[in-house]
């Protein structure tokens, strides 16, 4: 679990970053008072609880801190929102008196240039510009809030005060007034009990806390929510044609930063790079082997899998990337979901840079192979020997970003370890795990992948791998494959029953338990028993296999729409009341494409036999690899926008999430700055590269 101080650095406004609460300070006054209460009170250890001191000189001390702070982030927040609304009034103003002036003016291009059009302009910045405040002072409100919240609980913790916290509505004062007023008025009573004493203190502590201006606008339904809500009825109605959803889309649109930097282009030509490996790899195997087709097609059997697998785990990377790009053009805070470390966390420029580097790797080592095989390169080295160069850069390059390497290691281990019931389930945990379940075809691929390594099939002079040894194996077709096929299901299944047990809840962890045990049951059905094929040899089990898969494949589906993503509400059109990815259309595309995605497995009963597209089962794979990852990416972005405006039962925090900012922030490692030198230097490699395999295709080329 990450420390608060991280969350709260990280998601803080930097501008207003005096204007916070001291969180450190107030953590170490707190543990040095409670340090000096022990250290004065020795005795006390053997005695119960209730005669504990609740203060003593030290903590004093922290009574004043705590005041002060609470003091500081009060009057700030009551002068910002002071001047908020007094914006607001002018914003109004502006409004009205630009009544003339409709979306449709100033968003069609054609329309001359004007006075009434400028000041229209002008007012949506303004307004824009207004909004963006809003939301900072917002998630400026939510995270003191969180972190007073925080300090109060590990101040009773210290002090071994036993209070329910869980019972303290903060959204319900006069339910505070009444358990404060109960509590003063049985005083008399317990006069003599320090326990009592101790309770009564902390629980006018908390409604102190509730009762605080800022505290009551980090409620959904407070001051400021009020104001922005309005904001966005007033931008709607101005320049969206009354739609909210597109208001706050424009409302939240970022701005682009002044001058020039080379990481954009340094980006830029890796693409360009990708792009023509891309275009370079589909005509050399796909229109040049029509013409002039490899000596024998056993590579397709052997060779093919492993590159498979390295193509798989390089469209995770592109994928991963595009769901942070998703995430925070939108303002979902993945990092506080998460639970992450932002220190650690890549930017997206590093994720971007990763992709391309990983694309480049797994594509020249693939064209390089296949030009070995079919005699355009020399074969100076066997043309087994290449993917194994492929693995070895991958181990290397794991290596060098061993840090990114070392944090996808531990949440991976969380999640295996749940083969001895040891692991930690958090939302991290879940989604990986829920992650791992589309990767299911990738899994043996690696598993594959290994096996010729381990088994040396590699190791062969005429460089052709046989298969035997590892494809066609029993035990690998019987027992490797099905293990690592039905484990991801295996994890999510015993998620789901370790959050039940935590939560004493059946929905909705045991029926989401029972999704990934149907899934289970038709994973093994299908990895052992050949009628699952869809061959025809037995028809009964063939209409079994079918009916049961799609009985598993719907209540997958429904899940994803109605609980994963929240949609389906009768009351809302059949999506949410809050939606984060602008326009509804968008919400019934990635319903439609779901459920496409998930029947994507009706493909594999086409016969495969008698079918006319040479290699089927072959080409299939891939795509159907492909597109599974593809579905699990879109479902992920959906996934964390529900989390972000709704707890879905087992995140380790309470209360909404602060949008995520783009704000500056010292990290344990700075990211790179490209210069020029060093980009120049970069490209005359890549180009350098790129020349000599195209040198050396032409000159073999016409000497056969």
């Amino acid at each position: 679990m990450v420390n608060f101080k991280v969350k709260l650095e990280r998601d803080r406004v930097e501008k207003w970053r005096h204007h916070y609460l001291d969180y450190k300070e107030l953590e170490n006054c707190l543990l040095a008072s409670n340090g000096s209460a022990s250290s004065r009170s020795t005795q006390s250890k053997s005695l119960n609880f209730a005669h504990r001191p609740l203060l003593n000189a030290s903590s004093y001390g922290f009574e004043r801190l705590y005041s002060r702070e609470l003091k500081k982030v009060e009057s700030f927040f009551v002068s910002k929102m002071e001047e908020l609304e007094s914006r607001y009034e002018q914003q109004v103003e502006q409004a009205d008196k630009a009544q003339n002036i409709t979306d449709i003016d100033v968003e069609d291009e054609t329309t001359a240039p004007s006075s009434q059009l400028n000041e229209s302009e002008s007012l949506k910045r303004s307004m824009t510009k207004f909004y963006r405040q809003c939301r900072y002072l917002q998630s400026f409100c939510i995270l003191n809030y969180t972190g007073f919240v925080k300090i109060l609980k590990k101040q009773t913790k210290l002090r071994g005060a036993l209070t329910d916290w869980e019972s303290l509505d903060i959204n319900d004062e006069k339910k505070s007034d009444e358990r404060s007023d109960s509590q003063i008025g049985g005083a008399g009573e317990v006069s003599d009990s320090k326990e009592g004493t101790q309770m009564t203190e902390i629980t006018e502590t908390r409604i102190q806390l509730d009762r605080q201006r800022f505290a009551m606008s980090a409620k959904p339904d407070g001051q400021l929510a009020t104001l922005v809500a309005k904001t966005e009825a007033l931008f709607a109605t101005k320049f969206c044609s009354g739609d909210t959803v597109t208001a706050q889309a424009d409302l939240l649109s970022k701005h682009m930063a002044s001058g020039f930097e080379w990481q954009p282009f340094h980006l830029g030509y890796r693409f360009g790079a990708c792009l023509i490996l891309t275009f370079w790899l589909l005509w050399d195997s796909i229109v040049d082997t029509i013409y002039r087709p490899p000596p024998n097609r056993q590579w397709i059997y052997s060779i093919f899998p492993i590159y498979r697998a390295f193509f798989c785990l390089v469209l995770i990377i592109w994928l991963a990337a595009c769901c942070m790009f998703v995430w925070t053009k939108y303002r979902i805070n993945y990092i506080y979901i998460f639970e992450l470390d932002p220190r650690n966390v890549p930017t997206l420029e590093q994720v971007f840079s990763a992709a391309t580097t990983g694309t480049i790797l797994v594509m020249t080592n693939f064209l390089i192979y296949y030009k070995i095989l079919r005699g355009d390169f020399p074969d100076w080295i066997p043309a087994s020997y290449v993917p194994m160069l492929l693995l070895v850069t991958g181990i290397a390059w794991g290596l060098v970003n061993l840090r990114t390497s070392v944090g996808i290691g531990k949440t991976c281990y969380q999640v295996v370890s749940l083969l001895w019931l040891s692991g930690d389930v958090n939302f991290l945990t879940a989604f990986v795990a829920d992650v791992f379940t589309s990767m299911a075809k990738v899994w043996v691929d690696i598993a594959y992948t290994f096996c010729v390594l381990f088994t040396g099939s590699w190791i062969h002079d005429s460089g052709q791998l046989t298969q035997h040894k590892c494809a066609n194996n029993p035990f690998f077709v019987s027992v490797i494959k099905v293990i690592v096929t039905a484990l991801p299901l295996y994890f999510r299944l015993i998620q789901n029953i370790k959050l039940y047990r935590s939560f004493k809840r059946p929905f909705p962890f045991l029926a989401n338990a029972m999704k990934y045990v149907v899934s289970l049951a038709v994973s093994l059905f299908s990895s052992l028993h050949a009628a699952s094929k869809g061959d025809g040899d037995d028809d009964a089990y063939v209409a079994f296999y079918i009916l049961f898969t799609c009985a598993a494949t719907i209540y997958s589906y429904v899940w994803d729409v109605t609980m994963d993503w929240g949609l389906a509400k009768r009351d809302h059109g059949g999506l949410r009341e809050k939606l984060m990815f602008g326009n509804r259309w968008i919400y019934f595309t990635v319903i439609v494409i779901d459920l496409f995605g998930r029947f994507m497995w009706i493909i594999t009963l086409m016969p495969k036999n008698d079918n006319p597209i040479p290699l089927f089962p072959e080409l299939l794979a891939p795509f159907l690899a492909a597109t599974e990852l593809c579905r699990r990416a879109m479902w992920g972005c959906f996934r964390l926008e529900n989390e972000h405006l709704n707890n879905t039962g087992f995140r380790r925090f309470e209360g909404p999430v602060p949008d995520h900012f783009d704000t500056a922030m010292h990290r344990k490692v700075e990211p790179e700055k490209k210069t020029l030198v060093q980009v120049a230097r970069e490209l005359s490699i890549v180009v350098g590269l790129g020349g000599a395999l195209i040198a050396i295709s032409i000159y073999f080329g016409l000497r056969r």
